[in-house]
Formats: C-alpha cells, sequence, structure tokens
C-alpha cells in the first residue's frame, strides 16, 4: 500500500495546513484514487470509531445481519442468546467464505454454507463438521477456529466499532456529542417504526461522490444552502447572514464532533420544524435550538426539538458512498399508528429531498475532482473554518499512521 509521502507532495500538504485565509481542501487525488481511499480504509476508518450500521437490524436473539464496510470488508452482526449485539468479521476461519451468507432471524447457531462448519452465537467453534473424516461434534483446541470479533459498541441504536482495536475508550468518543446534549432529556427516545408497525424505519440511498465530499455537505458547509436546496431559497434567513454580513448560527467544532447550531425560531423560518411532540429539557422545558451535526468520520447525528437524526456514512468506493439514515423520536411518536404517516414523511420527504438534492450536486463535484483546471480548491475562509479543520484532521490521522 502506497503512503501518504507518495500520493500528496508537500507542497499539496502545505495548502491544507496553510491560516484559515490562504487554505485549500485535500488535493483531487483525495477524492478519485483508489490508493488513496486504500490508505484511509486501513490508516484512518481502521484505527478509529466508525459506525457501520443499526442495532435494530439485528434486534432480537438470533438475529444476523451481514453488512460490507468501506468497499470489501464483510463483517456480521448477531444477537447472541443474552440479547448481546456483537460484531464479528464474516469469514470461516478454516475457507474464507462468509459465515453468514444473509439476514437471517431466530438462529440458534451460525452454519458455514460452504463446509458446513458450526459456531456458537458468541463466535466460538461449535463443531468443525467432518474435520477429520469422522461425525462430530469436532472442537480444536489447539487452532484459532473461533470467528473474530469485532471491539463495537450501540449508541442510540447505532452501531459503531474500532476495527483495529486500540482507539479510544468508546465513551471518550462520543463524549463531544453527549456533552452538547446533556441538558437535554434523551431517556425515552426510541427508533421510528416503519407504518406497519413491525421494524425500524432506515431509508437508504447512494450518493455517487467520495466521502468527504458528503460528509462536508451534510452540517459543516452551510455555505451551499440557499442555492441548492429549492425549500431553502425562499426562507428569509438562508443564507445564513443578516444583511450586514455576521453569521446567524452558531459554529461547533469539538473534538470531532462539527456543525450548526440555531434557535428554533431561526430553524423554523429555514426548515418549517415538525408539529409534533417534542423532546424536552431535564427541567422540562422545550429546546430552544435545532443542531445540524456530523461525527467524524462518517456519523451525522443532528438533533431537533422533536427528533435525533442519526445518518451512517458509509464509504463503498473513492466515488460512492452509502447514505442510510433513522429517526430517533418521544417513545409515543416513534411507535403509535397515528404518528406513522409522519414518522415517514420525516425521512422520506423532509430528508430525502434535501439529500437527493446534495446527492445531484455532489455528483457534479466528483466529476470536477477528475478537471486538470484545479489541482486544489480553496476553501472560502467565511464559510469554511469547520472544513479546514476536517481536512486536517484526516491529515493528522494519515501522518500519525506513518510515523
Amino acid at each position: 500500500m502506497r503512503k501518504l509521502s507518495q500520493l500528496l507532495t508537500e507542497n499539496q500538504i502545505a495548502k491544507v495546513r496553510a491560516p484559515l485565509e490562504n487554505s485549500y481542501w485535500l488535493p483531487n487525488i483525495a477524492y478519485t484514487s483508489g490508493d488513496f481511499f486504500r490508505l484511509e480504509t486501513e490508516n484512518l476508518f481502521s484505527k478509529t470509531w466508525m459506525s457501520i450500521g443499526f442495532a435494530s437490524e439485528a434486534e432480537y436473539p438470533g438475529d444476523a445481519h451481514p453488512l460490507t464496510v468501506l468497499g470489501h470488508l464483510p463483517l456480521v452482526m448477531v444477537r447472541d442468546e443474552a440479547g448481546r449485539l456483537r460484531v464479528f468479521h464474516n469469514v470461516c476461519p478454516h475457507d474464507g467464505s462468509k459465515a453468514v451468507f444473509g439476514d437471517a432471524k431466530g438462529l440458534g447457531r451460525i452454519v458455514g454454507q460452504y463446509h458446513g462448519w458450526v459456531w456458537n452465537l458468541d463466535g466460538t467453534l461449535r463443531d468443525a463438521t467432518l474435520f477429520d473424516g469422522t461425525k462430530g461434534p469436532h472442537g480444536l483446541p489447539d487452532r484459532d477456529a473461533d470467528l473474530k470479533e469485532v471491539r463495537s459498541c450501540v449508541w442510540n441504536n447505532t452501531v459503531f466499532v474500532n476495527l483495529s482495536g486500540d482507539a479510544c475508550p468508546f465513551a471518550d468518543y462520543i463524549a463531544p456529542v453527549e456533552d452538547l446534549y446533556r441538558d437535554m432529556d434523551l431517556s425515552d427516545i426510541k427508533p421510528g417504526l416503519t407504518k406497519e408497525g413491525d421494524q425500524v424505519f432506515i431509508e437508504r440511498a447512494v450518493i455517487e461522490s467520495n466521502w468527504k465530499s458528503v460528509y462536508e455537505n451534510f452540517a459543516i458547509n452551510v455555505y451551499h444552502e440557499g442555492f441548492v436546496h429549492r425549500g431553502y431559497k425562499a426562507a428569509p434567513n438562508v443564507p445564513r447572514v443578516t444583511d450586514d454580513g455576521k453569521k446567524t448560527y452558531e459554529e461547533i467544532d469539538d473534538r470531532g464532533y462539527q456543525g450548526l447550531r440555531f434557535t428554533s425560531t431561526e430553524a423554523d423560518l429555514a426548515y418549517g420544524l415538525v408539529r409534533s411532540p417534542v423532546l424536552s429539557m431535564k427541567d422540562g422545558s422545550v429546546p430552544d435550538f435545532h443542531t445540524i451535526m456530523s461525527l467524524y468520520p462518517n456519523t451525522n447525528i443532528s438533533v431537533a426539538p422533536n427528533y435525533m437524526l442519526i445518518t451512517v456514512l458509509t464509504p463503498q468506493a473513492p466515488d460512492r458512498t452509502a447514505y442510510d439514515s433513522m429517526m430517533l423520536l418521544p417513545s409515543d411518536v416513534a411507535q403509535q399508528s397515528k404518528y406513522a404517516r409522519q414518522r415517514e414523511h420525516l425521512l422520506t420527504v423532509d430528508w430525502a429531498i434535501a439529500r437527493d438534492e446534495d446527492g445531484a450536486v455532489l455528483k457534479t463535484v466528483q466529476a470536477g475532482r477528475h478537471s486538470p483546471a484545479f489541482d486544489q480548491h480553496f476553501i472560502v475562509p467565511f464559510w469554511g473554518a469547520m472544513c479546514r479543520s476536517f481536512c486536517n484532521r484526516i491529515l493528522d490521522d494519515l501522518e500519525r499512521s506513518e510515523e
């Protein structure tokens, strides 16, 4: 695998590291190159916490949900007999095939389809069938034959993993999120169900652009709002500046949690807040703010007075990013049938329209990254402090891996 120093020149890195007034985004190669994408998967995503999906995709004991992350890596979520969600590398130690081929419900064991090996739901080998030609069960105490578990943690139905196993404690990683909302009472929020009420509603899409462009666009690039989104163009407070050029929002850049905080009045003018039962503050008052936020490297966690939106951005290739969203709502709103239409409208209309508008533009951004006209694009200082911070954080992680 090529190193960062083999992919970026000192001059390109210096432009990213420059003071905000003269700073640039990462060069085009960072958004288009397969080599750079592999460098990120090995030395960035693998060494921190990253989200991979939602715990409700393997909700009950015996449920299994296989998935592929970072374009090629097979994992599987498994809910064990005790109800604990585990994540394993979805690979048989003997033949290299997937241990779990597809979604499954109510398993009592995991049975490999290639050679029939059997594992318990905690990943321990149960039977290496016919290992010596005789009927088993066959244990293999002298071999490494269990499924390999990945360090994982579930937070508000969102599954995070640390592939290398040596990232900071998850509590430290999620701390800036919990600190920002520490005065809110989030004890009774639950994932919104489908209108049938039988499963968590997850809105899925694929954006044909590099994951970094998708990440930046969601929260930290507020500059585009009034130009890309039809629904925002008519808003009296978009773009987010006063007549004398002062920002009408607070920028937050705290330990990898970046984004925008508005008053509820400002958010209502731009987005039109949903009229439904709201979350509450711990003192019983109604929240008077709205955040649109991204958690490094691939999770969007935003909070309105009446919901929390979580989106998992899964890099699939240099030019393709999966975009899976779920909402957490007050428990009655999340589960009762009378709110079903509203739940689906939030994800399939309100957020989906904005996402698709962004996706169409981001596809052109990805195409533009292949143009020789500009090797690097400059950041506009007034709007771009968080974008500069994001690009520098990526460089920090990649350079650290080469020390």
